[in-house]
């Protein structure tokens, strides 16, 4: 180096270095130790050496002051909604409903932006001040608009479909989930591209064989949501429907996008996967317009001909009588009760009579539209046996049970036999 400072190289020390170069290229940075750990300090230290004392007031008054808000205006909203439940208004409550959490959100955002709006802020940590206040105030907006298609589903339920209609029920609540899954897949995407700064396409991309395994191992929920949308379009069945499936009787609670929940008559809940409905039959007790009775009534074979006779007429009487048609509801010119001597048991005689439980005196109506079932077709059934055996006792038929017998008898030749027969005797 000369005495002004600069530097001069002779001819070797230029052709080497090259060499030089290639070499230095092979060394391994190393950190730099006297700066460990003051990056983080480096982030922070403009906020905590530069904000003042009254920027730091600043920002905790105008917090508080938005926590207190929000907490009033939710109070607010709670009363409201009790007030219009009380009025029996059900199209005003899910906007109410939709609104509380967006407001508690966007005021607490909105009150905690301005106090920060004083303090000093490192670059990253501003960049990402803007970015979570823009996320909070998407997401508010994004819960106000899923409220108003909510509210929009069930405004046009309730203009075009009878408040009570189960179909437009079902319907309307599928709308409403999928709207929700819906929104918050976007709000996901949103977070993680401005936010978190991902490339979401590219992130994608690299999920690719990933989905692919998924998409092998996801057949059956795919095959459940088509299952979801063959119970939409042919409606076996409906939310609140009766229906007997695979051995099981219960009342349909819900229809999802992957399972149908039945409560069973035993209490429990039965999920059943939706694309069992696709290729298996249910049956749709709630779409019976009757329910038809086949009583068999096994008398005794002593029983003379006049007393069978007897019966069958007793029988006729009993399913004609006033209190027991009024009570089904039947029609003795379209329905009248049928009874026949129709078999000759093995060890008894068989009295069939035939009789219709009907849910509505209306033709077009169906058990879904009453307040008749099960419960109540038991309930009739019961007072038709007490009046059969009270009639049959008082008329002196028998009825028959089987019975077995033992005979002992003495063979020279064998010895002591015993001999077994079945028969049917009387109750009396």
């Amino acid at each position: 180096m000369r005495e002004d400072g600069t530097w001069t190289f002779d001819e070797a020390t230029l052709l080497g270095a090259a060499d030089l170069l290639a070499s230095m290229k092979k060394i391994p940075p190393r950190s730099r130790l006297s700066q460990q750990g003051n990056l983080f300090l480096s982030v922070f230290d403009p906020t905590m050496q530069k904000s003042t004392a009254g920027d730091w007031l600043f920002f905790v008054i105008w917090s508080m002051g938005g926590v207190a808000l929000a907490w009033g205006v939710g109070k607010l909203l709670s009363k409201i909604k009790g007030w219009r439940q009380e009025a029996g208004d059900g199209l005003l409550l899910p906007l109410i409903n939709g609104v509380i959490l967006p407001s508690y959100l966007l005021i607490i955002t909105i009150s905690i932006a301005i106090g920060s709006a004083r303090l000093h802020f490192h670059p990253t940590l501003a960049a990402l001040r803007t970015g979570v206040i823009e996320a909070a105030v998407i997401l508010a907006g994004v819960f106000l608009i899923v409220a108003l298609i909510e509210l929009g589903c069930l405004g046009v339920r309730r203009t075009f479909f009878a408040n009570d209609d189960p179909y437009a029920k079902m319907v309307s609540i599928m709308v409403r989930r999928a709207v929700r899954i819906l929104a918050g897949t976007l709000i996901a995407i949103f977070l993680l591209q401005n936010v978190l700064h991902l490339d979401v396409s590219a992130l994608l991309g690299g999920f690719a064989i990933i989905a692919l395994a998924l998409s092998l191992a996801a057949q059956d929920a795919v095959k459940n949501l088509f299952g979801a949308f063959t119970v939409f379009a042919t409606r076996p069945f409906m939310s609140g429907d009766w229906v007997r499936f695979d051995g099981q009787i219960g009342t349909v609670e819900d229809v999802s996008l992957q399972a149908t929940k039945i409560r069973l008559l035993s209490g429990e809940v039965y999920s059943v996967p939706n694309m069992k409905f696709i290729d298996t039959p249910v049956e749709n007790l709630s779409e019976r317009k009757y329910l038809r009775r086949v009583m068999d009534i096994a008398i005794t074979y002593d029983t003379p001909p006049m007393k069978v006779r007897e019966a069958m007429e007793i029988l006729k009487d009993i399913l004609s009588s006033q209190d027991v048609t009024a009570a089904g509801q039947g029609d003795l010119d379209q329905h009248p009760p049928k009874v026949w001597f129709d078999k000759f048991g093995s060890h008894y005689l068989n009295l069939r009579a035939d009789y219709w439980y009907l849910m509505s005196t209306n033709e077009g109506e169906i058990q879904r539209d009453t307040e008749r079932g099960w419960f109540s077709y038991l309930d009739h059934a019961t007072v038709i046996n007490h009046k059969v055996l009270e009639r049959f006792n008082d008329a002196g038929i028998d009825f028959a049970f089987p019975t077995q017998s033992l005979y002992l008898a003495n063979d020279p030749d064998r010895g002591l036999r015993i001999e077994q027969t079945e028969g049917m005797e009387a109750t009396s």
